[in-house]
């Protein structure tokens, strides 16, 4: 049985695209699911920016 992973990330920075070409090497039993956020509106939300 498949086991769910959330894969969050900004899809403005350029991080997740280092990453993008390494996900194929995880288990094939482990389903990532991308969830998109603003790291910049999380920031703006808890005050630090």
């Amino acid at each position: 049985m498949p086991k769910d992973a959330a894969l969050y990330s900004d899809p403005i920075s350029p991080y997740i695209y280092l990453l993008l070409p390494d996900l194929d090497r995880l288990p094939s039993w482990l389903a990532i699911r991308p969830v998109p956020i603003l790291l910049a509106a999380l920031l703006n939300h808890s005050g630090i920016i």
